[in-house]
């Protein structure tokens, strides 16, 4: 024989599982990995953490060494200059996509954003001058509301003192 639940054991049930799956969990900051981690004399020494993106959309990290300008990731060489090296905890890191020689430029894509006007750099004067000239139709509520209840307690004094409340 099987046990039946009462539907509001069930409902209970179905509502705690609800609960443990959307609490808000934290999330966890990426970390390289400690082999993948360079010391601070290799990265004196032109070692940089790489972020290898291939054809198939798939990531790897690797550890190359710029040598005159150029990294060598298997067996494909990259040009690197400064602008694209950018920094992940003090580490010189590259984000290099496989079918292109040069990587991912923060610079250049930063100037290719505000030519083609989709920046976001501008966001927080947005929002500020959104704020300031929102239209605000409800701020005489408050002394309706209290015009109201001033009404009802007259009113109410009224009716107790007629009906020989004292």
């Amino acid at each position: 024989m099987s046990e039946e639940t009462s539907l509001k054991d069930t409902l209970k049930e179905i509502h705690s599982k609800l609960d443990e799956l959307s609490e808000k969990k934290e999330v966890k900051k990426w970390d390289v990995s400690w082999w993948n981690r360079l010391t601070s004399g290799r990265a004196n020494k032109n070692w940089v953490l790489i972020c290898y993106i291939q054809e198939n959309k798939g990531v790897s990290f690797v550890k190359a060494r710029i040598d005159e300008g150029v990294i060598l990731i298997n067996g494909i060489p990259h040009t690197v200059s400064s602008d694209e090296i950018l920094f992940y905890k003090k580490l010189p890191f590259i984000i290099v996509p496989s079918w292109s020689i040069k990587p991912f430029s923060a610079h250049q894509n930063l100037q290719e954003t505000k030519e083609s006007g989709n920046s976001s750099l501008g966001w927080e004067y947005i929002m500020n001058y959104a704020k300031k000239t929102e239209i605000k139709s409800v701020k005489n509520a408050g002394m309706i509301m209290w015009i109201i209840i001033g009404l009802v307690v007259l009113g109410g004094g009224y009716y107790f003192i007629k009906n020989g409340g004292f």
